[in-house]
C-alpha cells in the first residue's frame, strides 16, 4: 500500500512526471526482462528503468539512452529497493566510473538536472 501511495505521490509531485503525457518520450530494451523509458524536459530528465529479472551487471551498457543530460549526472529519485517497500536498501545504479548495475525485479527513477 505504501508503495502504490508513493508511486502516486511520486507522479504527481515530480515536475517532469506530472507533465510526461505532453513531453517527448523514449525508450529502449536493455535485455529479455528488462527496459527503460526516457522523458526530456527542457530543463530536466527522467530515466525510469524495470528489471523482471536477474541481476544487470555489465561493464557497459551499449544504450545511448542511458547518457546522462549534457553537461549532467543522473540522481536517484525513487527506488523499489527502499527498505520501507520490503527491499534490501537502497543501491545506485551507476558508480562513479559511469559502470550501470541494475538489481534483479526492481525499478527506479532517476533525475538529470541539466
Amino acid at each position: 500500500m505504501r508503495l502504490h501511495r508513493d508511486l502516486i505521490a511520486l507522479r504527481r509531485e515530480d515536475p517532469i512526471l506530472a507533465r510526461a503525457a505532453s513531453m517527448r518520450i523514449d525508450g529502449a530494451v536493455l535485455s529479455e526482462e528488462a527496459f527503460l523509458v526516457r522523458l526530456f524536459g527542457e530543463r530536466a530528465e527522467r530515466l525510469l528503468v524495470f528489471n523482471f529479472g536477474r541481476d544487470l551487471m555489465p561493464r557497459i551498457i551499449p544504450e545511448p539512452l542511458l547518457a546522462p543530460p549534457a553537461d549532467g549526472a543522473w540522481r536517484l529519485l525513487w527506488s523499489s529497493e527502499h527498505p520501507t517497500y520490503g527491499g534490501d536498501g537502497v543501491r545506485e545504479p551507476v558508480d562513479p566510473d559511469g559502470c550501470w548495475y541494475v538489481l534483479g525485479r526492481t525499478a527506479f527513477v532517476l533525475a538529470g538536472e541539466r
